[in-house]
């Protein structure tokens, strides 16, 4: 049971990568977390990734609408 805590916590802490990733960039685009996933979605090479991806898309669109008007400023 102790194993499936670990994972869902691991899945949580991946979560948001996409927005995190984007806004350490220079010059953040709006939205641009959820473009990542949508983008890596789209790709057949990372499929391991992908599964992650479909987790993280939902939270990295709840990420960058809390973090737009920084986006947006930017």
């Amino acid at each position: 049971m102790k194993k499936y805590y670990l994972i869902a916590f691991m899945s949580f802490n991946l979560a948001g990568c996409g927005t995190i990733w984007s806004l350490s960039s220079p010059a953040p685009q709006p939205y641009s977390g959820v473009r990542a996933d949508l983008n890596m979605l789209e790709t057949n090479e990372a499929f391991p990734f992908n599964l992650l991806a479909i987790i993280d898309l939902p939270l990295s669109f709840l990420a960058d609408t809390l973090f737009l008007p920084y986006t947006l400023r930017n």
